[in-house]
Protein backbone atom coordinates (compact mmCIF):
# COMPACT_ATOMS: atom_id res chain seq x y z
CA UNK A 1 0.00 0.00 0.00
CA UNK A 2 1.12 3.27 -1.01
CA UNK A 3 2.32 5.54 2.00
CA UNK A 4 0.71 8.91 2.11
CA UNK A 5 3.65 10.20 3.57
CA UNK A 6 6.82 10.81 1.53
CA UNK A 7 10.89 11.96 2.58
CA UNK A 8 11.98 15.06 1.00
CA UNK A 9 15.35 15.50 0.56
CA UNK A 10 16.15 18.91 -0.21
CA UNK A 11 19.53 20.28 -0.85
CA UNK A 12 22.31 21.27 -3.65
CA UNK A 13 24.55 18.63 -5.40
CA UNK A 14 28.02 18.04 -3.32
CA UNK A 15 29.59 20.25 -6.32
CA UNK A 16 27.24 22.80 -5.42
CA UNK A 17 27.39 22.67 -1.52
CA UNK A 18 31.14 23.01 -1.79
CA UNK A 19 30.97 26.38 -3.13
CA UNK A 20 29.34 27.56 -0.62
CA UNK A 21 30.49 25.32 2.41
CA UNK A 22 34.42 25.32 3.07
CA UNK A 23 34.56 22.35 5.28
CA UNK A 24 38.71 21.85 4.79
CA UNK A 25 40.90 23.62 2.66
CA UNK A 26 41.90 20.97 -0.27
CA UNK A 27 38.61 21.64 -3.46
CA UNK A 28 38.46 18.16 -3.93
CA UNK A 29 38.22 16.73 -0.53
CA UNK A 30 35.74 19.17 0.37
CA UNK A 31 33.45 18.16 -2.57
CA UNK A 32 34.50 14.13 -1.43
CA UNK A 33 32.56 15.53 2.26
CA UNK A 34 29.78 17.17 0.82
CA UNK A 35 28.83 13.84 -1.14
CA UNK A 36 29.46 11.42 1.60
CA UNK A 37 26.84 13.83 3.63
CA UNK A 38 24.12 13.47 0.84
CA UNK A 39 25.07 9.67 0.54
CA UNK A 40 24.71 9.28 3.62
CA UNK A 41 21.22 11.25 3.68
CA UNK A 42 19.69 9.24 1.58
CA UNK A 43 21.03 5.91 3.35
CA UNK A 44 19.51 7.21 6.64
CA UNK A 45 16.16 7.98 4.50
CA UNK A 46 15.86 4.64 2.81
CA UNK A 47 16.06 2.76 5.61
CA UNK A 48 12.51 3.82 6.85
CA UNK A 49 11.10 2.34 3.86
CA UNK A 50 9.52 5.59 3.29
CA UNK A 51 9.03 6.95 -0.51
CA UNK A 52 11.62 9.51 -0.95
CA UNK A 53 12.05 12.55 -3.97
CA UNK A 54 15.18 14.45 -3.93
CA UNK A 55 15.42 18.01 -5.27
CA UNK A 56 18.40 19.53 -5.94
CA UNK A 57 19.41 23.32 -7.57
CA UNK A 58 18.88 21.40 -11.04
CA UNK A 59 15.20 21.25 -10.22
CA UNK A 60 14.89 24.08 -7.76
CA UNK A 61 11.94 26.91 -8.91
CA UNK A 62 12.40 30.38 -7.04
CA UNK A 63 14.48 33.08 -6.19
CA UNK A 64 15.58 32.51 -2.86
CA UNK A 65 15.36 29.63 -0.58
CA UNK A 66 11.99 30.04 0.99
CA UNK A 67 10.57 30.40 -2.68
CA UNK A 68 12.27 26.98 -3.47
CA UNK A 69 11.35 25.38 -0.72
CA UNK A 70 7.89 26.29 -0.83
CA UNK A 71 8.37 24.72 -4.33
CA UNK A 72 9.19 21.89 -3.60
CA UNK A 73 7.06 20.60 -0.64
CA UNK A 74 3.96 21.69 -2.77
CA UNK A 75 5.62 19.45 -5.66
CA UNK A 76 5.56 16.69 -3.51
CA UNK A 77 1.69 17.51 -2.34
CA UNK A 78 0.83 17.05 -5.45
CA UNK A 79 1.98 14.07 -6.04
CA UNK A 80 -0.92 13.12 -3.76
CA UNK A 81 0.82 12.94 -0.73
CA UNK A 82 -0.76 13.84 2.61
CA UNK A 83 2.45 14.83 4.81
CA UNK A 84 6.34 15.65 3.45
CA UNK A 85 9.55 14.81 6.09
CA UNK A 86 11.88 17.99 4.66
CA UNK A 87 15.63 16.58 5.42
CA UNK A 88 18.59 17.93 3.93
CA UNK A 89 22.41 16.83 4.14
CA UNK A 90 24.10 18.75 6.64
CA UNK A 91 23.16 16.89 9.21
CA UNK A 92 25.29 13.34 10.10
CA UNK A 93 23.98 12.68 12.96
CA UNK A 94 20.01 12.19 12.04
CA UNK A 95 19.03 8.82 12.16
CA UNK A 96 16.13 6.64 10.55
CA UNK A 97 14.21 6.82 13.54
CA UNK A 98 13.86 10.59 13.19
CA UNK A 99 12.33 10.36 10.04
CA UNK A 100 9.92 7.34 11.43
CA UNK A 101 9.28 9.35 15.29
CA UNK A 102 8.24 12.32 12.58
CA UNK A 103 6.07 9.97 10.36
CA UNK A 104 3.76 8.60 13.14
CA UNK A 105 3.50 12.78 14.61
CA UNK A 106 2.23 13.19 11.19
CA UNK A 107 -0.09 10.21 11.55
CA UNK A 108 -1.58 11.40 14.51
CA UNK A 109 -2.25 15.15 13.16
CA UNK A 110 0.93 16.40 14.42
CA UNK A 111 3.24 18.64 12.60
CA UNK A 112 7.45 17.82 13.52
CA UNK A 113 10.47 19.38 13.99
CA UNK A 114 14.03 18.59 14.69
CA UNK A 115 15.41 21.66 15.60
CA UNK A 116 19.14 22.43 14.98
CA UNK A 117 21.67 23.72 17.96
CA UNK A 118 22.09 27.11 15.69
CA UNK A 119 18.46 28.07 15.79
CA UNK A 120 17.86 26.09 12.28
CA UNK A 121 16.20 22.86 11.81
CA UNK A 122 17.36 19.32 10.31
CA UNK A 123 13.76 18.12 10.02
CA UNK A 124 10.14 19.59 8.90
CA UNK A 125 7.68 17.42 9.03
CA UNK A 126 4.44 19.18 8.08
CA UNK A 127 0.91 18.18 7.12
CA UNK A 128 -0.99 19.43 3.63
CA UNK A 129 -3.87 21.08 5.29
CA UNK A 130 -1.34 23.21 6.99
CA UNK A 131 1.06 24.11 4.52
CA UNK A 132 0.41 27.67 3.71
CA UNK A 133 2.25 29.85 1.17
CA UNK A 134 3.03 32.28 3.90
CA UNK A 135 5.97 29.76 5.05
CA UNK A 136 8.12 30.55 2.48
CA UNK A 137 8.63 34.01 4.31
CA UNK A 138 9.77 32.67 7.18
CA UNK A 139 13.69 32.72 8.65
CA UNK A 140 14.74 30.23 6.36
CA UNK A 141 18.58 29.76 6.63
CA UNK A 142 18.87 32.04 9.67
CA UNK A 143 19.37 31.42 13.49
CA UNK A 144 15.72 32.38 14.03
CA UNK A 145 13.79 29.86 11.91
CA UNK A 146 12.91 27.45 14.64
CA UNK A 147 11.42 29.80 16.66
CA UNK A 148 9.36 31.37 13.19
CA UNK A 149 8.23 27.94 12.71
CA UNK A 150 6.91 27.35 16.37
CA UNK A 151 5.06 30.35 15.77
CA UNK A 152 3.47 29.63 11.73
CA UNK A 153 2.37 26.27 13.50
CA UNK A 154 0.78 28.25 16.54
CA UNK A 155 -1.13 30.64 14.03
CA UNK A 156 -2.77 27.96 12.59
CA UNK A 157 -3.66 25.69 15.99
CA UNK A 158 -1.94 23.20 15.56
CA UNK A 159 0.41 20.75 18.13
CA UNK A 160 3.86 19.94 17.59
CA UNK A 161 6.44 17.38 18.63
CA UNK A 162 10.11 17.88 18.39
CA UNK A 163 12.95 15.40 18.20
CA UNK A 164 16.02 16.35 19.80
CA UNK A 165 18.11 19.44 19.13
CA UNK A 166 21.37 18.37 16.63
CA UNK A 167 24.39 19.71 15.01
CA UNK A 168 24.48 20.71 10.90
CA UNK A 169 27.38 21.25 9.51
CA UNK A 170 27.40 24.69 7.66
CA UNK A 171 31.72 25.28 8.63
CA UNK A 172 34.91 24.44 9.46
CA UNK A 173 34.80 24.99 13.23
CA UNK A 174 30.97 22.45 12.82
CA UNK A 175 33.06 20.03 10.67
CA UNK A 176 36.02 19.97 13.05
CA UNK A 177 33.69 19.27 16.15
CA UNK A 178 32.35 16.19 14.57
CA UNK A 179 35.11 15.11 12.74
CA UNK A 180 36.24 12.24 15.55
CA UNK A 181 32.78 10.74 15.35
CA UNK A 182 31.97 10.99 11.43
CA UNK A 183 35.21 8.80 10.33
CA UNK A 184 33.35 5.93 12.89
CA UNK A 185 30.72 6.05 10.38
CA UNK A 186 30.18 3.98 7.17
CA UNK A 187 31.30 6.56 3.69
CA UNK A 188 33.49 8.85 5.82
CA UNK A 189 36.22 6.30 6.36
CA UNK A 190 38.74 8.69 4.31
CA UNK A 191 38.09 11.40 7.15
CA UNK A 192 41.13 10.17 8.63
CA UNK A 193 43.74 10.67 6.21
CA UNK A 194 41.71 14.33 6.33
CA UNK A 195 42.75 14.74 9.98
CA UNK A 196 45.96 13.69 9.59
CA UNK A 197 46.68 16.11 6.71
CA UNK A 198 44.65 19.31 8.72
CA UNK A 199 46.49 18.35 12.20
CA UNK A 200 49.37 16.29 11.97
CA UNK A 201 49.68 16.13 15.57
CA UNK A 202 46.07 14.80 16.58
CA UNK A 203 47.07 15.47 20.51
CA UNK A 204 46.81 19.32 19.70
CA UNK A 205 42.81 18.78 19.43
CA UNK A 206 41.73 20.11 22.47
CA UNK A 207 38.14 20.99 21.40
CA UNK A 208 35.89 17.93 22.09
CA UNK A 209 32.26 18.86 22.54
CA UNK A 210 29.91 16.52 23.85
CA UNK A 211 27.65 15.07 20.97
CA UNK A 212 23.80 14.02 21.97
CA UNK A 213 23.58 10.81 19.05
CA UNK A 214 20.50 9.06 20.88
CA UNK A 215 17.13 10.40 19.50
CA UNK A 216 15.34 11.24 23.04
CA UNK A 217 11.75 12.46 20.84
CA UNK A 218 9.77 14.62 23.01
CA UNK A 219 6.39 16.24 22.24
CA UNK A 220 4.82 19.59 23.84
CA UNK A 221 2.68 22.24 22.30
CA UNK A 222 3.04 25.03 20.22
CA UNK A 223 5.19 27.66 21.92
CA UNK A 224 4.01 31.19 20.70
CA UNK A 225 7.75 32.95 20.44
CA UNK A 226 7.80 35.37 17.77
CA UNK A 227 10.72 36.11 15.61
CA UNK A 228 11.23 39.83 16.46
Amino acid sequence: MKSNTCILLFSRTSSSESLHKQLVNSEKQNDRIHQAFLNRAMRTARKTQLPIIRIDERKQAGENFGQKLYSAIGDVFNLGYDNVITIGGDCPTMSDRDIVFAEKELSKGRQCIGPSKDGGVYLLGISKQFFQKNIQLLSWQTELLFSDLMFYFSNVGVEVSLLKDKLDIDNSTQFNAILSLLEKQLGFEFLNNVRLKQYPNRDTLIYRPVLYLDAQNHRGPPQLRSAA
